[in-house]
């Protein structure tokens, strides 16, 4: 039995190469679903093809599917373009939004708004996509993923319980509010810029340069950071498990770190001896927790260092006059240490190993 026929009402859409001429669709039959009636119009389609006769699918008023797309089950289209091959189905809700790339499939319960597929998106189960721009081919194919206000280049796979929101890829720039990013890469060939609140989770930095300056807190957990020249970090930060590779000049102010950190540089020569390190960490107050360094690292301050390894050219120099401890720590090959003494600087060094033929100096 057929739910709607094509009327005489026609228009033409292009995709880019070709013309099509696309028909206004009627209902032949109630969708309750959607509050259709029997005699409302729809959108326009190509053939009926694009369209299925089964199920409550329904294409709204102001909307255009054409080439080799099709509208399956209880899918339901308004206020879109779609062609390409696009494929919509189960549950999916589609409003203001257009697919003119090719071979997109959507399945099971997504809901898609205000979005722009130049390349390909395929997901299912309850994805959740809005104001969003897609390059490339992204892929979400788990449970609960959460994507806004976002651009997306090249391939990107998603996990589940994903959250992102104000992003932007290829160009790291975060103004003002909270962002919350996982599973994402981020690449810039400008200088990346980070204001506000940021959380970034299981994901890849590529940029030559990125400036966080912020009165609010800055998280990185599980974040690999790939051909990163320089990264200056102001502001309260929390690094967990974030992998920074050689080469990397890394300066941190007023930092709080707890958690697997590893930090590796790259030692530059024929430049001042307090600018030679590939990383350097300054603050009044650096507390570190289930940390490694390694290469050539610097570490100035009043530290706190607890089940931590330290290896490589490594130099921790303390110069106020507060608390250092050095405590359940490893320090291997050429480590330095040095500690200012005085009457108002308390050390504590308890089981501590170290390992090598270099001499290790504390300076009291």
């Amino acid at each position: 039995m057929k739910k709607y026929e094509l009327t005489g009402t026609f228009t033409t859409h292009s995709n880019g190469e070709d013309e099509f001429t696309l028909y206004q669709i009627e209902a032949l039959v109630d969708i309750p679903r959607y509050n259709v009636k029997k005699g409302d119009r729809g959108g326009f389609i190509e053939c009926e093809d694009n369209l299925s006769h089964q199920g409550d699918c329904w294409i709204g008023r102001d909307s255009y599917v054409f080439d080799e797309s099709r509208v399956n089950g209880n899918a339901f289209v308004e206020d879109s373009t779609i062609f390409g091959g696009t494929r919509l189905t189960d549950n999916v809700i589609v409003r203001k939004t257009r697919f003119i790339g090719i071979g997109s499939n959507v399945f099971d319960n997504c809901a898609i708004h205000d979005t722009v597929v130049h390349g390909k998106l395929i997901a299912r189960y309850d994805t959740t996509i809005e104001k969003t721009v897609i390059f490339g081919e992204l892929v979400a194919f788990q449970e609960s993923i959460v994507i806004s206000d976002s651009k997306f280049h090249g391939a990107v796979r998603l996990s589940k319980n994903t959250h992102i929101e104000k992003s932007i890829i290829r160009k790291i720039h975060f103004g003002d509010g909270k962002q919350r990013i996982r599973f994402s890469t981020l690449e810039s060939n400008e200088p990346g810029q980070v204001q506000g609140e940021l959380a970034v989770y299981d994901s890849h930095v590529s940029a030559n340069e990125v400036l966080i300056e912020t009165a609010s807190r800055v998280h990185f957990h599980n974040v690999h950071a790939m051909d990163l020249k320089k990264m200056d970090v102001k502001g309260e930060v929390d690094f967990r498990q974030v992998f920074i590779h050689p080469g990397t000049e890394l300066s941190v102010n007023n930092v709080y770190n707890e958690g697997v950190v590893t930090l590796i540089g790259t030692f530059r020569r024929n430049v001042p001896k307090n600018e030679s390190y590939g990383i350097n960490v300054s603050s009044k107050r650096i507390r570190m927790v289930d940390t490694q360094f390694k290469g050539d690292v610097r570490v100035i301050g009043d530290w706190d260092i607890d089940d931590t390894k330290v290896e490589g050219a490594v130099l921790l120099e303390s110069k106020n006059e507060r608390s250092t401890i050095l405590d359940d720590s490893s320090v291997k090959d050429f480590a330095s240490i040095h500690i200012p003494f005085s009457s108002k600087n308390t050390i504590h060094i308890n089981t501590m190993h170290l390992q090598g033929d270099e001499v290790y100096t504390a300076i009291f």
